[in-house]
């Protein structure tokens, strides 16, 4: 949905249903698209450390920040590490004023993006642009690294889930490689390599070390499985299209979705594991992403007819343009 389209006197955020529900809440990182529209606390935030102002390098070196609303220069300093570091005086405020009480964060790294810029662990300002792009994910890794210690260090490991996410697939200026094969498509498009992303949750005690799983998840599922993990059961919980895979975070039987559902602007996608019907009604064999999407006619082939049967039934109940603006349609 547009940024007009999206305010907290229409929606209920995760982040306020769980200021409601007694949590401390802060937010840091990108908040670009919504930064013009309220104020911290109507989006149900106790604190905003977060950068605005779009398509510029300024949330990296010698950052322009937002804190708590009002914009305030870091000449000298890197953009990550001040909003890194503002989580932990966040959570460390928040231990010392109200002991015991339970907190969230939201937090939309600034990594990796353009424009391309050198990191405080590169060799130097003026490497070529793909080595300024691994050296942000490289350090962007290093950073979870760094959340994942702190946590430790304060005996808040056990007790904290961690979801790691990335908002879309790769930009596709760069070749992106999964066991040595390039991986189709990127950002902005609804192959495989556009919207199927890395996705990790961390929560040491409750999900076993390595575990993995095939069962088909998208975003609609993070705010039910949010409050369920904060134990939130509250009148004003609202109905929503995402399932809550909470027990299978913490091993426990789990009914998986059959399909997950994608849009990007006027194109869309149903995909099963094996099986995905696009905006064109057309048929992909998917047992090869992600590095690649057979288009398939399912006339004559049992299998792909009722794999098509069954996509096309889903796209008819959910009105995949309803969202959009007029001018999109």
């Amino acid at each position: 949905r547009s940024s007009q389209q999206v305010s907290p006197r229409d929606q209920m955020p995760v982040s306020r249903l769980l200021q409601k529900a007694g949590y401390a809440t802060f937010a840091t990182g990108k908040w670009p698209w919504l930064g013009h529209m309220e104020d911290a606390d109507a989006w149900g935030f106790d604190r905003m450390v977060t950068w605005r102002s779009y398509n510029t390098p300024d949330r990296y070196w010698d950052p322009n920040l937002y804190v708590n609303g009002k914009k305030r220069g870091f000449p000298g300093k890197y953009g990550p590490d001040i909003m890194q570091d503002a989580i932990f005086d966040f959570i460390d405020k928040n231990r010392n004023q109200s002991p015991g009480k339970p907190f969230f964060v939201y937090y939309p790294s600034t990594f990796p993006h353009s424009p391309y810029i050198h990191t405080p662990d590169s060799k130097s300002p003026d490497i070529s642009k793909a080595e300024k792009y691994r050296d942000m994910i490289a350090y962007m890794d290093r950073q979870v690294g760094d959340l994942r210690a702190r946590l430790a260090e304060r005996g808040l490991a056990e007790s904290t889930l961690i979801i790691f996410l990335s908002d879309n697939g790769s930009v596709t200026s760069f070749k992106e490689c999964i066991d040595g094969k390039v991986v189709h498509g990127g950002k902005g498009q609804i192959a495989d390599g556009g919207v199927r992303v890395p996705w990790i949750c961390f929560w040491p005690g409750t999900i076993e070390p390595g575990r993995t799983t095939d069962a088909l998840v998208d975003f609609s599922d993070l705010l039910p499985t949010i409050l369920d993990v904060a134990d939130v059961n509250m009148a004003d919980r609202p109905q929503v299209d995402g399932r809550s895979f909470a027990s299978l975070l913490r091993g426990e039987p789990f009914q998986a979705r059959e399909w997950v559902f994608y849009q990007v602007e006027n194109k869309y996608a149903v995909r099963e594991h094996l099986w995905k019907l696009d905006h064109t009604h057309t048929l992909f064999d998917m047992r090869h992403s992600p590095h690649g999407e057979i288009p398939v006619d399912p006339i004559g082939d049992s299998e792909a007819e009722r794999a098509f049967a069954r996509l096309k039934a889903v796209v008819a109940g959910l009105d995949p343009f309803k969202s959009l603006p007029k001018a999109s349609q």
